[in-house]
């Protein structure tokens, strides 16, 4: 892992005072590996994505089981909306492995749109800077240090196929 990479994000949330414990894992490079490397420390995921909006790119972070309604964000957007790139990603975010997206958009000077229901969870795990580590805070306090606009029903639960046996 690039050390440099996580600094800027290590700086601000030490400055902040936030409580917050770094768990260091196996890659996870979109939803559902850090779903699945990540969910053994009991406490929900959470996914931030890259959106355009019609104002520019924002962050948008939803629980990482969870799909993004872009109905309803365009809705809220009174525009068009669409997901930024991983090419797009790297440009905005310099001190990022290539394709992440920081959880935190204030520190880019980018507005951030929560869904909601996140802030009645006692503890998260949100992806840093690189895809090897994460850490546990409680959103609240997360909330605080992005001032983020919190949108009800920005996420939808993500309907699972069933299997049939033919047999």
């Amino acid at each position: 892992m690039c050390m440099w990479m996580q600094n800027s994000l290590d700086v601000v949330l030490e400055q902040s005072g936030i409580r917050h414990t770094w768990v260091d894992h196996a890659p996870a490079y979109c939803a559902a590996s850090s779903l699945k490397v990540l969910n053994r420390w009991g406490a929900p995921v959470l996914k931030t994505i890259l959106v355009h909006l019609p104002t520019g790119p924002a962050l948008v972070v939803i629980p990482a089981s969870m799909r993004l309604d872009l109905g309803r964000l365009e809705k809220i957007a009174a525009g068009s909306v669409r997901l930024g790139t991983s090419q797009e990603a790297w440009l905005l975010f310099p001190d990022c492995e290539f394709g992440a997206v920081p959880p935190i958009g204030k520190q880019y000077r980018l507005p951030s749109l929560w869904d909601a229901s996140l802030l009645a969870l006692p503890q998260v795990m949100v992806r840093g800077n690189t895809s090897m580590r994460s850490f546990l805070v409680n959103p609240v306090e997360l909330a605080k240090l992005d001032d983020p606009i919190l949108v009800d029903g920005l996420a939808t639960v993500v309907a699972r196929c069933a299997v049939r046996n033919s047999a």
